[in-house]
């Protein structure tokens, strides 16, 4: 590979991984924000049943705490099934591992004049086992939901 080629891939690898990032951010952002709306949402929901059950509103008030207590089931049993906040999680690193590789390899041009095919080629398996990782925690998920197992059994 030429010294010309080299740098290209090199240039091509820094779009790539700040297009990734970009990608990223916006999904953490995202996955934060609904994290966060749904369990203000259940404190919300919750505490009011809390207070129309103390009220003594007329016939009114049980029903409506009936009605509250049926859409928060819906909410937890929602928010446990999307596990919003583990998602947000895992995004997070991801964005920081990207972030690592990319300014790894900034630092990289920044400090040789001439870079090499053979580092290169690490930062591009670096990015590689990156990908496998996300990959392999996606296998993990549509095991899971075909053999029905657990989280908590997988991740044992």
């Amino acid at each position: 590979m030429t010294d010309l080629q080299v740098v290209k891939n090199f240039l091509f690898l820094i779009k790539l991984l700040n297009s990734n990032m970009e990608s990223l951010s916006k999904s953490h952002e995202v996955a934060k924000r609904k994290a966060f709306w749904m369990k203000i949402t259940i404190v919300g929901i919750s505490s009011t049943i809390t207070v129309i059950l103390g009220l003594k509103i007329n016939n009114f008030g049980p029903s409506l705490a009936l009605i509250l207590s049926g859409i928060l089931t819906v909410l937890t049993t929602m928010d446990q099934f999307l596990n919003l906040t583990t998602r947000d999680k895992k995004i997070a690193i991801r964005v920081g591992l990207v972030t690592r590789l990319l300014l790894d390899v900034q630092f990289y041009l920044e400090s040789n004049q001439n870079p090499t095919a053979e580092k290169l080629e690490e930062f591009k398996n670096r990015y590689d086992s990156f990908l496998d990782n996300i990959m392999d925690s996606v296998k993990v998920k549509e095991t899971e939901l075909q053999n029905g197992d657990t989280k908590q059994e997988i991740q044992e």
